[in-house]
């Protein structure tokens, strides 16, 4: 009985077990084998394209200077100093710069001398318009013709005083010049009474009378038989200084 039982059992087994073709488990291994040498192959490949890549780089030149500058970019030269530390020296690569120069240039502008004919470009006997075109003066301002019937407009000069007088007759009658201009002869604002007798020995009082130690006096210009130097004394010092036609209708 039990030897039966065990063949049928074992006949059971049999059936159910799937008979192993080893010939398709043999194609299979090779395939798989296959596959694996092929993924090898192509890693080491990889590997030895990278590592000629990295070769070739590796033996390129390389450019380690800067890169060229503009024309008309200013480059820096480093130089050693006499203490041994670097100093830079630029050096301009465009166009030279030019070093501006503290000098100051004289000037040749003359000094103003008053007289014979008037002040500089300022003559007597100008138009109104002649005058201020000298651009010495401010315009004319119109003055009370019932106080100065002669000389209705009066001007002032540019900078540090002075007056210019017109006539309705005689057109600018006289020149009142600024502070610091002399004439010819060297008298001006602040000379003694000594230096304008010096100067001028023939100055005479507005009356004609020899003038005291104070007072306005008259004087010929050298030069202009037709203007005379107005000199008016105080203290012993010049006051003031005008240079006029002698037939002036301004005042006095």
């Amino acid at each position: 009985m039990n030897h039966d039982r065990l063949r049928l059992d074992l006949a059971g087994l049999a059936e159910e077990v799937t008979p192993v073709d080893l010939r398709d488990r043999a194609l299979r291994t090779s395939r798989r084998l296959g596959i694996q040498r092929a993924i090898a192959t192509s890693a080491a490949a990889v590997v030895m394209l990278g590592a000629a890549t990295g070769t070739a780089f590796a033996f390129m030149p390389r450019n380690e200077g800067q890169a060229p500058m503009p024309a008309d970019t200013s480059s820096v030269t480093v130089t050693a100093s006499p203490s041994g530390e670097p100093s830079p020296s630029p050096t301009a690569s465009g166009s030279p710069t030019a070093t501006p120069s503290n000098t100051a240039e004289p000037s040749d502008k003359p000094a103003l001398v008053l007289g014979p004919d008037g002040l500089g470009a300022l003559t007597l006997g100008m138009s109104k318009k002649q005058a201020e075109a000298t651009g010495m003066i401010s315009d004319f301002a119109n003055l009370d013709k019932q106080v100065f019937p002669g000389c209705p407009a009066r001007a002032e000069m540019k900078g540090e005083g002075g007056t210019v007088w017109w006539s309705t007759r005689l057109g600018v009658a006289a020149i009142v010049p600024p502070a610091g201009v002399k004439t010819a002869e060297g008298i001006g604002v602040g000379s003694s009474r000594a230096s304008v007798r010096q100067a001028y020995p023939s100055w005479r009082g507005i009356d004609g009378t020899p003038p005291t130690d104070e007072g306005r006096g008259l004087v010929p210009v050298p030069g202009n038989p037709d203007a005379v130097y107005r000199i008016e004394v105080q203290n012993g010092k010049v006051r003031s200084i005008t240079v006029q036609f002698d037939q002036q209708d301004c005042y006095e």
